[in-house]
């Protein structure tokens, strides 16, 4: 199920081809794919991850990236999100083009005349609620149509940058720094997953607004989960819940709405009643569509 702008109401993907889903996305036209490109990718690859797991055979394509190569390339491999198949005008039928707001890509007749759904997200803003400009000619817009899906941090700690009264930390953000964002990232100690996962936070139709705090949040966040799947991997295997499991799976298939996931994985992180064996079967089960590494500290 995702939001068809054309309809006005979230309706299920049905594939033009029997167990295969087309999907291209749009990049940068150029300069270098800062955050208000990456999100774009990043939710490509959440639908990718989501339509396997659904048995569904993936074919993914992206346009060429011209001058943001370099960056784009570093970048998407260090948030984890999958290679696509480069190509301006994609062989065959598609059935989903993922792109951000605005005027739809000028993109070759295969794109612009197939019947595919358009998937649009939100833009990413500066802390301070403006616009973030790309190096370039580019700059986010606002989404013309659709009613963003409710969405909050999966913590107690409101980690969502608001369009006003921000902290002064929170306005300088990645997002117009020079070089690869996740290289600026670590130039502060941060994961670069924690700009992943601060993206997931908000629901893809919402703005997101990933400040310094935020993303030092989502930093801290991801630290945590990471360090109690470590502890949890030690106890005997358990089956997932099926409740949490099924809650789970409600979101993801409901408009992808990872920020209700999110905040499923962090009430049965808090669960003293589920035991850690099936914690531990849930969160690396949900990783996989997730995409957070969080098994990464087991037997460290």
């Amino acid at each position: 199920m995702l939001y068809d702008r054309a309809a006005g109401r979230v309706t299920p993907v049905v594939p033009g081809r029997r167990g295969l889903l087309s999907t291209w996305t749009a990049g940068p036209a150029g300069g270098p794919a800062q955050a208000v490109h990456l999100r774009a990718y990043l939710v490509a690859d959440l639908i990718r991850r989501l339509a396997e797991r659904h048995q569904l055979v993936v074919t993914a394509w992206q346009s060429a990236p011209g001058d943001a190569a370099g960056h784009l390339g570093t970048d998407l491999a260090a948030l984890n999100v999958h290679p696509s198949q480069t190509a301006d005008d994609p062989p065959g039928p598609l059935d989903l083009v993922i792109t951000r707001p605005g005027p739809e890509p000028a993109v070759g007749p295969v794109v612009s005349g197939a019947p595919a759904r358009w998937v649009y997200t939100a833009p990413v803003l500066r802390a301070d609620g403006g616009a973030a400009r790309a190096t370039g000619t580019e700059t986010t817009e606002t989404p013309s149509t659709g009613t963003p899906a409710t969405g909050t941090p999966a913590t107690g700690t409101d980690t969502t940058a608001t369009a006003t009264g921000t902290p002064a930390s929170e306005t300088e953000a990645p997002l117009s720094e020079t070089g690869p964002v996740t290289a600026v990232l670590g130039g502060r100690g941060l994961d670069p997953l924690a700009l992943r996962l601060a993206l997931l936070q908000q629901h893809y139709r919402e703005p997101a607004a990933p400040g310094w705090d935020t993303l030092a949040a989502a930093d801290q966040l991801l630290r945590r989960w990471r360090e109690q799947v470590a502890d949890w991997a030690r106890s005997p295997s358990k089956p997932m819940g099926q409740q949490y499991t099924g809650d789970i799976a409600a979101a993801l298939d409901g408009d992808l709405d990872v920020p209700a996931a999110l905040r499923w994985l962090a009430k049965l992180a808090a669960d003293h009643e589920v035991p850690p064996g099936s914690k531990f079967e849930t969160f690396a089960y949900q990783d996989q569509v997730l995409g957070l590494d969080l098994a990464r500290d087991i037997g460290r």
